[in-house]
């Protein structure tokens, strides 16, 4: 190769560098600037409620739930905040996985000093259909290629530059209109009914269907996360039909056991917690619908009560905005069970 053709080849390169350079630069500035998560909470987005924890006041919440779409489905912050007067948020979206988890909680963490960290285990196995999962033997070698998949990129490509993770808050600069007109606090009310026949999806077994190494990992470094700001974490799964069974539930328990983490799974506890199995889903026997989620609360606020020495900040001044967010929200019930009738 002649001199003339190198320094061509090597005037492209340059470019090429210098142009890479420049992009995320400008990726940078943008997601620091203009696509914040402040900004991007007045758009519509699957996870506008997962940060909704940033419209409270700072160092107010006691309790997070942190998941996917069974967790703002399934717990009501403001009816534990009724019967209980904890403060809670719930930080979820649609198919949220580990790491969304651990960013959204670095971002929490800056303003909020939370006392428990609920871990949802639903997000454990999330995207794998639990009657056409392909049991894989896991090793240095599949975890290489779990970390090639296009999705673990994109997640953590999202993660480290917000203009990539907010991009469909401005997508065609539709507003969030559909948003409640109270604070939910990150929960999402649905009252629709799906009617199921029981199901025994919950048969004792000593088989196990474990979370891949990958998995196991990721969640090891969100517990390390929490506890290092001063959080216990406890791991909780709710109720879900076609998302469950017991082999999950042994896998997890084992999990637990072995970090020395509470662990409750609801799926065992329907009766305790008053509720049908076959009336208290919004869908297929995936998502609680209100009353469903109503009763959940309440369940786990007992087990807060008789587990943890949370504070009853009902009759605190500063927590009235908490107050004023139940009485939105009664109200807001009630026009919409008459607008049903």
């Amino acid at each position: 190769m002649n001199k003339a053709l190198l320094k061509e080849k090597s005037i492209e390169v340059v470019k090429i560098i210098a142009f890479v350079l420049v992009f995320f630069l400008i990726v940078q500035i943008l997601s620091s600037t203009v696509f914040t998560e402040n900004s991007a909470l007045k758009y519509n987005n699957n996870k506008k409620d997962a940060y909704s924890f940033i419209n409270e006041k700072d160092n107010s919440i006691q309790i997070v739930g942190i998941g996917n779409s069974d967790v703002y489905s399934g717990f009501v912050p403001l009816e534990l905040w009724r019967e209980y007067g904890y403060t809670s948020v719930v930080s979820a979206s649609i198919h949220q996985t580990i790491p969304e988890s651990h960013k959204i909680l670095e971002m929490l963490f800056e303003k909020q000093s939370p006392r428990l960290v609920i871990i949802e285990s639903d997000m454990f196995y999330d995207g794998e259909d639990i009657d056409k999962k392909e049991l894989k033997k896991q090793d240095w070698l599949s975890d290489f290629f779990d970390h090639m998949e296009p999705e673990f990129f994109a997640h953590n490509i999202e993660n480290v530059f917000s203009v990539f993770r907010f991009h469909n808050y401005w997508q065609g600069g539709k507003e969030n209109n559909d948003a409640a007109p109270y604070n939910s606090h990150g929960y999402r009310y649905n009252t629709r009914t799906c009617k199921l026949e029981k199901s025994e999806y919950m048969i004792p077994t000593s088989e196990k269907d474990d979370m891949s190494n990958l998995n196991k990992q990721q969640t090891d470094e969100l517990i390390n996360y929490c506890k290092s700001h001063g959080a216990e974490v406890m791991i909780l799964t709710l109720p879900s039909i076609n998302t469950w069974n017991y082999e999950r539930h042994n896998a997890v328990e084992q999990f637990a056991n072995e970090r020395n983490l509470p662990f409750v799974d609801l799926n065992l506890h329907y009766d305790d917690m008053g509720i049908s199995m076959t009336s208290c889903f919004r869908d297929e026997g995936n998502h609680l619908n209100y009353d469903g989620a109503k009763a959940v609360t309440l369940f786990l606020g007992d087990y807060f009560k008789r587990n943890y020495s949370f504070e009853d900040l009902r009759s605190n001044s500063d927590y009235v905005s908490w107050n004023k967010d139940l009485e939105k929200f009664d109200k807001y019930k009630n026009s919409t069970k008459k607008s049903e009738e």
